[in-house]
């Protein structure tokens, strides 16, 4: 797929203090790409006008020497940061040098260097458009990744809190035992509030007592041979009989399920009040019994009378509203109103009215203030009766208790509202993965292209450094595309082998130029420390996000912000004080700061999700949440330490690996047989082809290209040429890449083809397991990794050609 750099019409400025200089520098860019929009500007003021009421894309700017240079910086480290666009400065060729080191010091962003020459600017003017249009595209897709984590992160802790809050509040008593298989030993792990109440003990006092303390003797030995018994996931009933702190009998009916878990068996068990074995077996008092009966329906019964105000209770009393009968019916009516939630207190009134009035039924329902203070929702069916006169003079109803059941609606319009969330967030992932697509290609040519023109220059050249520079931003360019393809859930996280001292000095770079100077950045770094595998993105995060918090920690911005980066071997002694950390060698990187400091209570908490001490809108609570999950997945742990008005230091220990061996130095070192490969190489994206064409030959391959694979079918049917690999893109019009491989190996089943594709929703992950001569190779690509894979592919190929000989 043709993929241009730039789709609108470029608008480029000049700005030169020089009018003649300026017109001319328009009439060349003009002549040569005639579809730009050029201008010529000679004063800051008309510069200012345009920036605020156009889009510019590039402006350049022209300087005779460097005092005429930096008198242009000057004018444009002016300008507003949101409405400068990116720069470029051409000056005389024997002016380069000196003006570079002149305006090194200012530490211009998006600022660029070059010589004043026609051909030269405009091709450094459409790199900048390019760089700088593929860069804001990515940030922005980027940003709202971070958004959509952020809200599918509270989702989750939201439907935790609702889990725990259903457990909690549950209608029958819920206790979660765990069992140690090493030992045998069961204890309680988790009891819910209907479980203390009953009880009439706090979770803690019964997380501490044996289980002894809430049997009866007889039913001591039972128990516990019962847990022993237990050995694997199942599920059981039985009824037991608990003392509550009271010396009260609780008859219950126990259903208990038991699940394989880390460190042994959990059994969680749901108990539910049933009769005791004299109602059941024997038989009772028949008022007890019926009162009993009546406690155990779940329902709570009353019978008022409407011109005295008084009201008789039975029933769940307590279980519904905490209260005692006696206490219900000492209140009357009065008292059960007053505890009636105030926004249902009119309808619940409206309602019993026009029962009384009406001489009718009512259903209503409200809140009530349980005695505990928290709220219950109830369900009131109510009747009103006559007397002699016709008039209402009594009520009669009962009341259930619906929380439970108000609970799961909110649940599930909850989940309901969850799904078109999610479906919502499906969609993005599709469109994100499509942008990650062109921009992939897009990289493609640049890093190749990039790579290949490094080779040609000289170490220490100006253009190697500047070079070099346009080719780690690429590379984090291509780190953004994988965190979009890994939203979109068509791309992992790559991890490759990455000194952490290098992307720290990214970081301070970025810092240096955000900081006021008045904090200082000092970088203690050892440049010989080990390397680690990690993903680079997810690895500047961390460190910026520990840096931003050191920033904003240092209060009136004065203070020192320490960044060290080391080798540390981690020793049996410090591993037994920090079990996270396994004995080992690890690199160290440590962020340190002069601000404010923190509590004891507070640095305990600072790692958890939306934990923050910011103001509102000021800050989200998951930076250093974030960070601690990357470094945990990545293997290691954070250390935190702080001190109240002195600040704070945050280590984060990665393990250390090896060095590998370089892969160009692997290729060196086998036979010299590419010299008589020929490889057929099919894209339709130009840039991509003009990659394949400067990098390959350079490294002894033949090569023919093709730009789609009608052509390369052609080519290959007409045996005029012998081909050894076949390279080819995956999205191309007419016929994809999966479907060429298809017909080649129809007719040639042993010729090796590899996909060279930036990303592709449609492949079949059947057919590649069918297929092992189809590795993928994900775009974009440097030439060493490149030629590492060609290595294979062919040993691989020739290998299978010598078994089958």
């Amino acid at each position: 797929m043709n993929t241009k750099a730039i789709k609108e019409i470029p608008c480029v400025i000049i700005f030169t203090t020089n009018r003649d200089q300026g017109k001319s520098v328009v009439s060349q860019i003009s002549k040569q790409r005639p579809g730009w929009s050029v201008r010529s500007v000679s004063t800051a003021e008309d510069l200012i006008h345009i920036l605020n009421h156009s889009t510019v894309d590039c402006l350049l700017m022209s300087a005779a020497d460097k005092e005429e240079a930096e008198a242009l910086n000057a004018i444009y480290t002016e300008l507003d940061p949101q409405a400068a666009p990116s720069a470029l400065m051409a000056v005389p060729l024997e002016e380069c040098s000196i003006v570079r080191q002149a305006l090194a010091i200012h530490q211009t962003s998006a600022f660029y260097v070059l010589q004043n020459n026609p051909d030269n600017m405009i091709t450094a003017v459409e790199s900048v458009m390019r760089d700088c249009h593929a860069e804001q595209k990515l940030r922005q897709m980027n940003t709202l990744l971070a958004q959509l984590i952020e809200e599918r992160s509270k989702t989750l802790h939201e439907s935790s809190e609702r889990v725990r809050f259903l457990s909690e509040f549950c209608s029958d008593a819920i206790f979660e035992v765990e069992k140690d298989h090493s030992t045998g030993t069961s204890t309680f792990v988790r009891v819910n509030h209907t479980a203390c109440i009953w009880l009439g003990y706090t979770e803690e006092e019964i997380l501490k007592l044996p289980f002894s303390q809430f049997l009866e003797p007889a039913a001591i030995g039972e128990v516990k041979q019962l847990l022993l018994q237990t050995m694997e996931p199942q599920e059981f009933r039985f009824d037991l009989i608990v003392k509550a702190r009271t010396g009260e009998k609780l008859f219950l009916d126990v259903v208990v399920r038991a699940f394989e878990s880390e460190t042994g068996l959990h059994m969680l068990a749901v108990a539910r009040r049933s009769l005791p074995s004299d109602f059941r077996e024997k038989g009772g008092d028949p008022e007890d019994e019926y009162q009993w009966l009546v406690s155990k329906t779940g329902q709570l019964m009353y019978d008022g009378n409407l011109d005295k105000q008084h009201m008789i209770w039975s029933g769940a009393a307590e279980q519904i509203t905490g209260f005692s009968i006696k206490t219900l019916s000492e209140e009357g009516m009065r008292g059960w109103r007053q505890r009636i939630v105030h926004d249902d207190y009119p309808k619940v009134m409206d309602a019993i009215n026009h029962a009384i009035h009406r001489l009718s039924s009512y259903d209503v329902e409200y809140g009530f203030l349980h005695e505990s203070g928290e709220i219950r929702y109830l369900e009131d069916h109510g009747v009103v009766l006559p007397d002699h006169t016709a008039s209402g003079h009594r009520i009669m109803g009962t009341i259930k208790d619906i929380t439970e059941k108000r609970m799961r609606e909110e649940a599930r319009q909850r989940m309901e509202r969850e799904l078109q969330h999610t479906q919502r967030l499906e969609s993005l992932g599709v469109l994100a993965g499509g942008i990650a697509h062109d921009f992939n290609n897009i990289l493609a040519g640049i890093i190749g292209l990039t790579d290949l023109a490094l080779r040609e220059l000289p170490s220490d050249s100006f253009a190697f450094e500047d070079l070099n520079e346009v080719l780690r931003a690429a590379y984090r360019a291509k780190e953004l595309v994988q965190q979009i393809l890994a939203f979109s859930r068509q791309g992992g996280r790559e991890r490759n082998l990455i000194y952490p001292h290098m992307i720290t000095r990214e970081v301070i770079r970025l810092l240096r130029a955000s900081l006021p100077p008045t904090i200082e950045i000092v970088a203690n770094m050892d440049l010989q420390s080990g390397a680690v595998m990690a993903n680079a993105a997810q690895l500047h995060q961390v460190i910026t996000n520990f840096s931003t918090n050191a920033a904003q920690s240092i209060e009136d911005g004065v203070g020192k912000i320490e960044f060290q980066v080391s080798n540390v071997e981690i020793d049996e002694k410090f591993s037994q004080e920090n079990p996270k950390l396994s004995p080992g060698s690890y690199v160290k990187i440590s962020v340190t700061d002069t601000g404010h400091g923190m509590a004891p209570s507070i640095l305990s908490r600072v790692f958890d999700p939306f934990f923050t001490t910011k103001g509102p809108g000021e800050g989200t609570g998951m930076g250093l949440s974030v960070a601690h999950g990357i470094v945990t997945d990545h293997g290691g742990t954070i250390l935190a330490r702080s001190e109240l008005k002195k600040g704070s230091t945050f280590d984060a220990y990665f393990p250390r690996i090896a060095d590998e061996e370089s892969p160009e130095e692997r290729i060196l070192s086998e036979d010299s047989e590419s010299e008589l490969t020929h490889i057929l190489f099919v894209d339709d994206d130009e840039a991509v082809l003009r990659f394949a064409s400067s990098a390959l030959p350079r490294h002894g391959f033949k090569i023919t290209l093709c730009n789609n694979a009608e052509e390369a079918l052609k080519v290959l049917k007409s045996g005029e040429k012998h081909f050894d690999l076949v390279i080819t893109d995956q999205i191309m019009p007419g016929m994809s890449g999966t479907d060429l491989a298809k017909l080649i190996h129809a007719e040639n089943p042993h010729l090796p083809v590899v996909l060279f594709t930036g990303f592709s929703p449609d492949l079949s992950a059947m057919y590649w397991k069918k297929s092992d001569t189809l590795p993928v190779l994900r775009k974009p690509i440097n030439v060493s990794k490149l030629l590492v894979v060609i290595q294979k592919v062919l040993k691989r190929a020739k290998n299978k050609q010598d078994s089958s000989s």
